[in-house]
């Protein structure tokens, strides 16, 4: 780094913490801490982070001594606290964040971010906001990722109007947003079945080119619940002209639509259309089509259905499977 770009570019702490990473996932740890020594002579400070990925790398492979030794060395409270978190010990983890905190330990927002992440997974938005809200109050900045996944879990519970609150905190504190946070308000819109004001996010995010294959699946699942059949279909036919090429998710959305409109024999063909795109239809096509296939066509078309997905790759849903199509066979 340093040679070609004749002194200007020196390795930093990203740099050597990627390296490190590497060689503890290839199991070459004594490697990865002479890369950690180096980088100390070289007068950059390692961080919590470096010391975590060590500590995992050793617990990875079996040295437990070796990773109790390090940490000794840095008290690593963030893989700590992901442990906990990870082995179902949230109520522990919260207390020995508390233990940190009184010690004046924490200096950025990774073990919040551990936190945020698993309080939201079990759905306490109330504990997730409060934790938020600590972390302003004691100077330490969220970043993106911080407010992502409250405004994600927000947004998943249907709790918009919480999202957004958190969205313009994020706003007020120079935070600025990207397409996941977006695509998380725009799904939480159109969950309120406030497709019109989703619509203008996305107005803003085409001006903008920042968008993608979620943010119009999210429009097109919006419009389908709220009864905007026209503007699915039109959305759809406009992906290829936004740039954005039809996934898996788009398919099973139309195909479901098709279905509920009474139309199984246009959501087959969309399937086949599916699989000439490369495209493997997967348990969720699958499902869709059985369970309507068999309230209006014969059992025999049922089966050739069955036949023809299993034929081209699909791993049929074993419930799906269980009750509709073995009592046929």
């Amino acid at each position: 780094m340093t040679s070609l770009s004749g002194d200007f570019v020196w390795p930093n702490s990203i740099t050597y913490n990627c390296i490190i990473n590497g060689f503890c996932k290839n199991g070459k740890l004594l490697v990865a801490e002479e890369t950690l020594h180096k980088m100390v002579k070289e007068g950059i400070e390692p961080s919590v982070r470096t010391y975590a990925t060590l500590i995992d790398g050793y617990a990875r492979w079996g040295s437990l001594e070796e990773a109790l030794r390090l940490c000794d060395i840095m008290y690593s409270y963030a893989i700590l606290t992901q442990g906990l978190c990870r082995n179902g010990y949230l109520t522990e983890a919260l207390k020995l964040h508390s233990q940190i905190l009184e010690h004046n330990l924490i200096k950025d927002s990774f073990s919040h971010n551990i936190l945020l992440n698993y309080i939201c997974k079990r759905k306490n938005l109330a504990a997730a906001k409060q934790l938020l809200g600590s972390m302003i109050t004691r100077g330490l900045a969220p970043d993106v990722y911080t407010y992502g996944i409250v405004i994600d879990g927000y947004c998943k519970l249907g709790n918009t109007n919480d999202a957004l609150q958190v969205f313009d905190w994020m706003i007020k504190m120079d935070e600025k947003p990207n397409l996941t946070i977006y695509n998380s308000v725009i799904n939480g819109l159109c969950k309120m079945a406030s497709t019109n004001v989703a619509e203008d996010v996305v107005g803003e995010l085409r001006k903008r080119r920042l968008f993608d294959a979620t943010t119009v699946n999210t429009m097109i699942s919006g419009y389908f619940t709220g009864g905007h059949i026209d503007k699915v279909f039109s959305l759809a036919m406009e992906m290829k002209s936004l740039g954005i090429s039809a996934n898996i998710v788009t398919y099973n959305t139309l195909i479901n639509l098709l279905c509920k409109c009474g139309c199984e024999e246009e959501a087959k063909e969309l399937m086949k259309m599916m699989i000439v795109q490369g495209i493997r239809p997967d348990f969720i096509t699958y499902t869709t089509l059985v369970t309507h296939f068999i309230k209006k066509c014969s059992p025999d078309e049922v089966i050739a259905l069955h036949d023809y997905m299993i034929l081209n790759g699909v791993v049929p849903d074993q419930k799906t499977y269980d009750t509709i199509v073995r009592p046929l066979l």
